[in-house]
Protein backbone atom coordinates (compact mmCIF):
# COMPACT_ATOMS: atom_id res chain seq x y z
CA UNK A 1 0.00 0.00 0.00
CA UNK A 2 1.37 3.42 -1.03
CA UNK A 3 1.65 6.10 1.13
CA UNK A 4 -0.84 8.63 1.47
CA UNK A 5 -0.99 12.19 -0.21
CA UNK A 6 -0.85 14.85 1.90
CA UNK A 7 -3.25 16.50 0.24
CA UNK A 8 -5.55 13.63 0.35
CA UNK A 9 -5.01 13.39 4.00
CA UNK A 10 -5.81 17.14 4.65
CA UNK A 11 -9.19 16.17 2.88
CA UNK A 12 -10.11 13.11 4.90
CA UNK A 13 -9.03 14.78 7.88
CA UNK A 14 -11.37 17.95 7.46
CA UNK A 15 -14.29 15.37 6.50
CA UNK A 16 -13.69 13.78 9.92
CA UNK A 17 -13.56 16.28 11.81
CA UNK A 18 -16.76 17.66 10.32
CA UNK A 19 -18.81 14.63 11.66
CA UNK A 20 -17.46 14.58 15.00
CA UNK A 21 -18.36 18.58 15.49
CA UNK A 22 -22.01 17.94 13.25
CA UNK A 23 -22.62 14.93 16.47
CA UNK A 24 -21.48 17.23 19.18
CA UNK A 25 -23.62 19.75 17.87
CA UNK A 26 -26.42 17.32 17.61
CA UNK A 27 -25.86 16.02 21.20
CA UNK A 28 -26.07 19.76 22.42
CA UNK A 29 -29.14 20.47 20.61
CA UNK A 30 -31.20 17.27 21.54
CA UNK A 31 -30.54 18.73 25.27
CA UNK A 32 -30.80 21.97 25.39
CA UNK A 33 -34.56 21.32 25.37
CA UNK A 34 -33.35 20.78 29.48
CA UNK A 35 -31.44 23.65 29.90
CA UNK A 36 -32.62 26.30 32.27
CA UNK A 37 -32.85 29.29 30.23
CA UNK A 38 -35.36 27.03 27.76
CA UNK A 39 -37.77 25.80 30.87
CA UNK A 40 -40.36 27.12 33.06
CA UNK A 41 -41.42 26.14 36.53
CA UNK A 42 -43.70 23.60 36.62
CA UNK A 43 -44.87 23.48 40.19
CA UNK A 44 -42.68 20.75 42.69
CA UNK A 45 -42.94 17.58 43.66
CA UNK A 46 -44.15 15.54 46.57
CA UNK A 47 -40.99 15.88 48.17
CA UNK A 48 -40.75 19.77 47.54
CA UNK A 49 -38.27 19.37 44.52
CA UNK A 50 -38.68 22.16 41.94
CA UNK A 51 -40.26 20.68 38.41
CA UNK A 52 -39.52 22.75 35.04
CA UNK A 53 -41.22 21.79 31.49
CA UNK A 54 -39.59 23.12 28.17
CA UNK A 55 -41.43 26.25 27.44
CA UNK A 56 -42.41 25.24 23.47
CA UNK A 57 -43.06 28.32 21.21
CA UNK A 58 -44.21 26.31 18.17
CA UNK A 59 -46.19 22.62 19.01
CA UNK A 60 -45.13 19.95 17.52
CA UNK A 61 -48.07 18.76 15.20
CA UNK A 62 -47.13 22.54 13.43
CA UNK A 63 -43.52 21.22 12.94
CA UNK A 64 -45.24 17.97 11.18
CA UNK A 65 -47.16 19.68 9.27
CA UNK A 66 -44.98 21.60 7.75
CA UNK A 67 -42.07 19.48 6.82
CA UNK A 68 -44.80 17.67 4.99
CA UNK A 69 -45.59 20.28 3.16
CA UNK A 70 -41.95 21.24 2.70
CA UNK A 71 -41.10 17.72 1.52
CA UNK A 72 -44.44 17.02 -0.91
CA UNK A 73 -43.24 20.35 -2.32
CA UNK A 74 -39.65 19.08 -2.99
CA UNK A 75 -41.08 16.28 -4.82
CA UNK A 76 -42.96 18.62 -6.67
CA UNK A 77 -40.13 20.23 -8.09
CA UNK A 78 -38.30 17.37 -8.56
CA UNK A 79 -41.05 15.67 -10.75
CA UNK A 80 -40.97 19.09 -12.80
CA UNK A 81 -36.96 18.31 -13.34
CA UNK A 82 -37.70 14.63 -14.74
CA UNK A 83 -40.53 15.63 -16.75
CA UNK A 84 -38.09 18.68 -17.92
CA UNK A 85 -35.58 16.23 -19.08
CA UNK A 86 -37.56 13.41 -20.48
CA UNK A 87 -37.27 11.18 -17.40
CA UNK A 88 -40.07 9.55 -15.77
CA UNK A 89 -40.73 10.18 -11.84
CA UNK A 90 -40.37 6.28 -10.47
CA UNK A 91 -42.58 5.87 -7.44
CA UNK A 92 -43.61 3.12 -5.95
CA UNK A 93 -46.28 4.88 -3.50
CA UNK A 94 -48.90 7.88 -3.73
CA UNK A 95 -47.51 8.96 -0.10
CA UNK A 96 -45.96 11.80 0.75
CA UNK A 97 -42.26 11.76 1.91
CA UNK A 98 -42.48 12.33 6.03
CA UNK A 99 -39.04 13.88 7.31
CA UNK A 100 -38.42 13.33 10.71
CA UNK A 101 -37.07 16.46 12.74
CA UNK A 102 -35.54 15.73 16.58
CA UNK A 103 -36.04 17.33 19.30
CA UNK A 104 -32.47 19.87 18.90
CA UNK A 105 -33.66 20.52 15.60
CA UNK A 106 -37.02 22.01 16.80
CA UNK A 107 -34.93 23.82 19.53
CA UNK A 108 -32.61 25.65 17.08
CA UNK A 109 -35.75 26.64 14.46
CA UNK A 110 -37.33 28.32 17.28
CA UNK A 111 -34.09 30.20 18.71
CA UNK A 112 -34.06 31.24 14.94
CA UNK A 113 -37.84 32.11 14.83
CA UNK A 114 -37.52 34.37 17.69
CA UNK A 115 -34.57 35.93 17.08
CA UNK A 116 -36.20 36.54 13.30
CA UNK A 117 -39.26 38.23 15.13
CA UNK A 118 -37.38 40.06 17.68
CA UNK A 119 -35.64 42.05 15.09
CA UNK A 120 -38.60 42.81 12.87
CA UNK A 121 -40.59 43.81 15.96
CA UNK A 122 -37.74 46.07 16.62
CA UNK A 123 -37.71 47.66 13.03
CA UNK A 124 -41.21 48.14 13.01
CA UNK A 125 -40.69 50.00 16.27
CA UNK A 126 -37.87 52.23 15.19
CA UNK A 127 -40.46 53.02 12.56
CA UNK A 128 -43.59 53.85 14.33
CA UNK A 129 -40.90 55.93 16.78
CA UNK A 130 -39.40 58.02 13.93
CA UNK A 131 -42.90 58.63 12.40
CA UNK A 132 -44.69 59.26 15.63
CA UNK A 133 -48.10 59.10 14.57
CA UNK A 134 -49.58 55.91 16.28
CA UNK A 135 -48.91 54.52 20.02
CA UNK A 136 -48.84 51.45 19.17
CA UNK A 137 -47.78 48.70 16.31
CA UNK A 138 -49.90 48.30 12.94
CA UNK A 139 -50.32 45.40 10.14
CA UNK A 140 -48.02 48.14 7.70
CA UNK A 141 -45.23 48.91 10.35
CA UNK A 142 -45.13 45.30 10.78
CA UNK A 143 -45.34 44.17 7.10
CA UNK A 144 -42.55 46.95 6.28
CA UNK A 145 -40.48 45.47 9.18
CA UNK A 146 -40.63 42.02 8.28
CA UNK A 147 -39.67 42.76 4.36
CA UNK A 148 -36.46 44.89 5.63
CA UNK A 149 -35.55 41.36 7.76
CA UNK A 150 -35.96 39.46 5.29
CA UNK A 151 -33.84 41.67 3.10
CA UNK A 152 -30.90 41.82 5.83
CA UNK A 153 -31.36 38.71 6.71
CA UNK A 154 -31.24 36.35 3.45
CA UNK A 155 -30.31 38.33 0.99
CA UNK A 156 -27.05 38.82 2.17
CA UNK A 157 -26.73 34.91 2.25
CA UNK A 158 -27.89 35.03 -1.38
CA UNK A 159 -25.31 34.55 -4.37
CA UNK A 160 -26.91 37.97 -6.11
CA UNK A 161 -29.59 40.55 -4.87
CA UNK A 162 -33.20 39.94 -5.78
CA UNK A 163 -34.01 42.96 -6.86
CA UNK A 164 -32.15 46.41 -7.81
CA UNK A 165 -33.95 49.85 -7.21
CA UNK A 166 -32.28 52.95 -8.48
CA UNK A 167 -34.11 56.27 -7.20
CA UNK A 168 -33.71 59.87 -8.74
CA UNK A 169 -32.78 62.59 -5.98
CA UNK A 170 -35.16 65.36 -6.31
CA UNK A 171 -33.40 68.61 -7.12
CA UNK A 172 -33.27 71.33 -4.38
CA UNK A 173 -35.91 74.05 -5.48
CA UNK A 174 -36.00 77.65 -3.72
CA UNK A 175 -38.83 79.64 -2.27
CA UNK A 176 -39.15 81.39 -5.14
CA UNK A 177 -39.88 78.60 -7.48
CA UNK A 178 -36.28 78.95 -9.05
CA UNK A 179 -33.70 75.77 -9.05
CA UNK A 180 -31.16 76.34 -6.53
CA UNK A 181 -27.32 77.80 -7.83
CA UNK A 182 -25.44 74.20 -6.74
CA UNK A 183 -28.20 72.21 -8.39
CA UNK A 184 -29.44 74.73 -11.60
CA UNK A 185 -27.80 73.24 -15.25
CA UNK A 186 -24.76 74.86 -16.24
CA UNK A 187 -24.94 77.56 -18.69
CA UNK A 188 -21.90 78.89 -20.51
CA UNK A 189 -21.07 83.00 -20.03
CA UNK A 190 -20.89 84.84 -22.73
CA UNK A 191 -18.89 84.75 -26.02
CA UNK A 192 -17.14 81.60 -24.22
CA UNK A 193 -18.56 79.95 -27.59
CA UNK A 194 -16.77 82.54 -30.10
CA UNK A 195 -13.71 81.62 -27.75
CA UNK A 196 -14.09 78.12 -28.18
CA UNK A 197 -13.63 78.69 -31.75
CA UNK A 198 -11.16 80.36 -32.10
CA UNK A 199 -8.86 78.14 -30.01
CA UNK A 200 -10.29 75.19 -32.40
CA UNK A 201 -9.14 77.20 -35.50
CA UNK A 202 -5.61 77.57 -34.30
CA UNK A 203 -4.99 74.06 -33.22
CA UNK A 204 -6.13 73.34 -36.60
CA UNK A 205 -3.92 75.52 -38.15
CA UNK A 206 -0.42 74.38 -35.86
Amino acid sequence: MGRELAFKKSHREAVQNAKKLRRVQDKLWNNAAHAPIFCKEAGKDKNGKQLYRSARLIGGHAYQIAASGAATAVVRELKGDCAAFGMEYEASTGMPSFPRISVGAKMALEQFMAAYVQEAVCNAKATMTYIGKHKRLTRSYLRTAFADANESIFNASGPAARAAVIVPLKKAVKKDGKKDDDEADYTAPDGADDEAADDAAVAATE
